[in-house]
Order: C-alpha cells, then sequence, then structure tokens
C-alpha cells in the first residue's frame, strides 16, 4: 500500500449518444422510434392477419420478444410465419437498418463486429426472437429531448480505458480494446492463470 504499490484501472460501461433533436438541427440524419406504437400498429395487423390479439409481447433492447405462449397454444398459428411478417413490416420502417430473426444471425450478411456484439449480447431464455439494427442516430424513445445508450456505434460503444500506477508506464494505444481484456491483463501483470471464464487477451503494451 502506498505510492507506486496500487495498480488503479478506470473505464465506462458506455458512451452516449447526441440528442436526435439536435443532430437534426445539425443537419444530421436521426430520429426517434416510439416503441410502444410500434408495438400496438403490428399488433393491430397482426390481429387482423392472423386473429390473436398481442402476438407481439413488446421491444426490448432492439429485440421483438414475441408471445410465445400464444403462438403454441394455437395450432393455426405458425412462428416462422409470424416472424417473416414481422421482419418484412419492420424493413420498412424509416429509422431500420436491418431486421432479422435471431436463429438466422450466422447467415445473415452483416458486418463481423456487429454480428459479434449482437451474439454477445444474446440469452437465450431471455432475449427476444428478431433482432433490429437501427440506422446511427436513432433512438428508442426520447421523442422530446435526452439521450439513451446500448448501440454497436463507436459514439456510444467507444469508451475510454485508463491504467495507472504500479509497473505502468506512460504512453497511448488506439487500436481497439474490449472489456473483456481488462482480467487477462490484471493476471498477467500479477502472473497468475486468468479467471476460468475469461475470454479476452492481455494488452501487451501495458505488460511490457
Amino acid at each position: 500500500v502506498g505510492k507506486d504499490q496500487y495498480l488503479l484501472f478506470l473505464s465506462s460501461d458506455h458512451g452516449a449518444a447526441h440528442n436526435p433533436k439536435f443532430m437534426k438541427d445539425n443537419r444530421i440524419p436521426a430520429g426517434n422510434v416510439l416503441v410502444s406504437k410500434l408495438v400496438d400498429s403490428m399488433n393491430f395487423v397482426l390481429k387482423d392477419r392472423f386473429g390473436v390479439n398481442n402476438l407481439v409481447s413488446d421491444i426490448i433492447n432492439f429485440q421483438v420478444v414475441l408471445n410465445l405462449p400464444a403462438i403454441e397454444a394455437n395450432a393455426k398459428l405458425k412462428l416462422d410465419e409470424i416472424t417473416s411478417w414481422v421482419v418484412q413490416y419492420l424493413l420498412k420502417q424509416e429509422a431500420v437498418s436491418q431486421v432479422f430473426s435471431m436463429d438466422q444471425l450466422e447467415t445473415t450478411v452483416l458486418n463481423s463486429t456487429i454480428k459479434t456484439m449482437i451474439a454477445n449480447g444474446y440469452y437465450q431464455q431471455r432475449s427476444g426472437q428478431i433482432q433490429i439494427v437501427f440506422k446511427p442516430q436513432w433512438l428508442e424513445g426520447f421523442e422530446n429531448g435526452g439521450t439513451t445508450h446500448g448501440l454497436w456505434n463507436p459514439y456510444d460503444a467507444h469508451i475510454p480505458l485508463i491504467w495507472y500506477g504500479w509497473n505502468i508506464q506512460p504512453g497511448s494505444i488506439y487500436r481497439e480494446i474490449s472489456m473483456t481484456d481488462i482480467a487477462p491483463t490484471l493476471a498477467a501483470l500479477l502472473k497468475i492463470q486468468a479467471p476460468n471464464g475469461c475470454v479476452g487477451k492481455v494488452i501487451t503494451e501495458i505488460t511490457r
């Protein structure tokens, strides 16, 4: 404990998007998606098409959550048919860049960085069945101001990582580094085995 006897690292869990109104005021394409209205509009058409209420439960974290219990309880309903309809409907929305069923993630033509982020954020028991990728600067909600986070874009995903203290030399790194790289780097500095759930890589510029 004391001078040269401690190691500190500091980071952030996310960045933040500029408010869409600010972006539009500066002639940059942007907008807001009112999720509740989008869900209501889909359910209205789905009810007319398939005869069942509330086939879309919600849109959460850019994923459409289908009402699986209602679909499974009705022998006339086919999950793939409903999924296909929702995908085609969402593709017509101004804010949407891409939409696909999560079971088609691996075969969807998508930038590898975005694909990896979506795969890493997917948890089968809790995630939705359909993934939405918004255009840059389009946000869920916040129609009258404010901002949010959760997007793959650099303005949201690019965050600082600062190391200071024991055995850390002055310097800067501009290549991409992941949050998961912190644990193996700490382990390397301490000359111990990385944790059993570790998937990151050592930041060698720090350990030299």
